[in-house]
């Protein structure tokens, strides 16, 4: 049976950052110059660092300081149109606003249908 100090001695810990750290700098400047992500995963490759295009294009949004986190439905509907103007003036003309899913924003526009419709139902016509 290993006692602990054996394993300590013969095993390192888990990294507790991604490998990319240490590239960061230099990932960004690859961005910051228009390389593609395939073209920065074969810089990384390189470099004895392996990644799928998916992690490498997840580590860099989630390094990424200068984009705008996604905003959620509520704060959508402060700075664009509520639910009830999308009802009252039909959706012809309305974009998906920036910064909102696509199945967020057609759950407000069919809430706002929905709405429409207990709203005439309401008052009768």
């Amino acid at each position: 049976m290993e006692n602990i100090d054996e394993f300590l001695k013969r095993i390192k810990p888990g990294a507790k950052k991604s490998k990319l750290h240490e590239f960061l700098p230099a990932l960004k400047l690859l961005r910051d110059k228009r390389y593609t992500l395939k073209q920065i995963q074969e810089y990384l490759k390189g470099n004895k660092v392996e990644v799928s295009v998916a992690w490498l294009s997840a580590f860099l949004l989630a390094h990424d300081k200068t984009q705008e986190p996604q905003k959620n439905a509520l704060e959508v509907k402060e700075t664009y149109k509520t639910e009830k103007t999308v009802a009252e003036n039909g959706e012809e003309g309305l974009a998906r606003p920036p910064g909102i899913t696509n199945a967020a924003w057609s759950q407000m526009k069919a809430k706002a249908r929905a709405d429409k419709r207990k709203q005439k139902l309401n008052s009768g016509e």
